[in-house]
């Protein structure tokens, strides 16, 4: 598992891009709580070695559940207004 949080040099920024198995996560989104387009990235992680995919999640009414695998990435995003986290995941 790869994670990136600094800041400094672009790392998390590359992250976004290159820690992604599908498009890669935008710079910032919209707060889930204040509706603000501002929030920023905290956090990127890269499940290659499928530590994730032992959590599948069974959703009532959904009869597949939600099944993460490998190819999992998630991207946590932190408001500065509000402070609400946003997360974004894929998978290939």
């Amino acid at each position: 598992m790869r994670i990136a949080f600094r800041q400094e040099h672009g790392f998390i920024r590359r992250a976004l891009s290159d820690e992604t198995w599908q498009a890669p996560f935008p710079q910032t989104v919209e707060c889930g709580m204040c509706h603000e387009d501002t929030a920023l990235p905290i956090l990127v992680i890269n499940d290659e070695e499928g530590f994730i995919s032992q959590e599948r999640v069974f959703v009532p009414g959904l009869e597949e559940g939600i099944w993460p695998h490998d190819c999992l990435a998630i991207a946590l995003y932190l408001c500065p207004k509000c402070g609400e986290i946003t997360a974004l995941w894929n998978q290939g």
